[in-house]
């Protein structure tokens, strides 16, 4: 039944009805897909936004199946290796990554080159386009959340308050930022307009975090003006 059984955007963009991160060991569970499955009946996609990593690591398992190959060893083929990244430990195809700020910066230039990494052309401009945020409402109806594929606009304003993108001179960056959070408090941010990758690498974040990451990324920018 479509309305329970979500789509691999829907997986993508938070929407897929499910909840949680690593539930039932996650991709790394090898019947991850039938733990779900037994309780489809009880799930409602494309009606609500709710941040989970449940929605990618059933399309991770989806691609295990057409791959032939574990959800770790696609990442290290098909984008860690092409990329010239080097081993990344990883515990799920959701979360768990412990990336050098270095391989993280190698991400962000795939994203502000729009797909291409040196002579690696990972994907076309036009997919990196579709990856972009934009209003779940285009998809479904009644969801007004903002949100890309893998990505999220990340605008932190001068005060250290939440952004609002229609007021640009209250931003730190530009209104084309994209990044993703992290539990852990680490940094990814790419500029799409100034072309600045900002990456920065920590266990969790200080009492502190707060006003000085504010600081940081308005040193950042003075010196990008």
């Amino acid at each position: 039944d479509p309305k329970h059984v979500p789509t691999f955007r829907e997986c993508f963009t938070h929407t897929s009805g499910l909840s949680g991160h690593g539930d039932f060991g996650g991709a790394a569970n090898p019947y991850f897909d039938n733990v779900v499955l037994n309780g489809i009946d009880a799930n409602s996609a494309a009606t609500h936004y709710e941040y989970s990593g449940m929605g990618f690591d059933l399309a991770a398992k989806a691609m295990e199946i057409i791959a032939g190959k574990s959800a770790m060893h696609l990442y290290q083929d098909e984008l860690f290796a092409p990329l010239g990244i080097g081993d990344v430990p990883m515990t799920s195809a959701s979360a768990g990554a412990k990336p050098t700020a270095l391989q993280l910066a190698i991400l962000g230039q795939l994203l502000a080159n729009h797909g291409s990494y040196g002579r690696v052309r990972m994907f076309s401009a036009a997919t990196f386009r579709a990856l972009l945020p934009q209003n779940l409402s285009r998809y479904y109806r009644g969801v007004t959340d903002v949100e890309g594929i893998g990505m999220h606009w990340i605008l932190p304003m001068q005060n250290g308050q939440a952004a609002d993108p229609h007021q640009p001179h209250d931003l730190i960056f530009s209104p084309r930022t994209i990044g993703h959070g992290s539990l852990s408090a680490c940094i990814f941010i790419v500029d799409l307009d100034k072309d600045v990758v900002i990456t920065q690498i920590r266990r969790g974040a200080g009492p502190r975090y707060g006003e000085w990451s504010t600081k940081f990324f308005q040193t950042i920018a003075r010196e990008e003006e």
